[in-house]
């Protein structure tokens, strides 16, 4: 799945958080004071657009992960909008390395 995402170009969602909606930047001042600017209309309207990207890339994961999911997975992770979260868990759950070192053993045993 990862590689239909990363042809797509919709991978990266699952690795960065939402922007944020921000009217103002923060820049941290030498004793860590804020100094608030307001952000001008050419990043104002980046910043919308990157966000409208985002949660269209988003759904369009949501939906493909939630379609190929068995029922069980499907109605564990049905409430969950966060693609980032699911592959997370997903990866966390199912990625885990000692397992293909164990199943290459076992096929190994077994072939004798």
């Amino acid at each position: 799945m990862l590689i239909l995402f990363e042809a797509l170009e919709v991978d990266y969602v699952l690795c960065e958080d939402s922007p944020v909606d921000t009217d103002i930047r923060a820049t941290p001042f030498h004793d860590d004071t804020p100094i608030v600017t307001p952000l001008c209309d050419g990043t104002k309207k980046a910043n919308e657009e990157a966000k409208k990207k985002y949660e269209k890339d988003n759904k369009t994961i949501w939906g493909y992960l939630l379609t190929h999911m068995a029922n069980n997975l499907f109605d564990f992770f049905i409430n969950q909008k966060s693609t980032k979260v699911i592959w997370e868990t997903l990866v966390k759950h199912y990625n885990d390395d000692g397992v293909g070192k164990k199943k290459y053993v076992v096929g190994e045993l077994v072939a004798f």
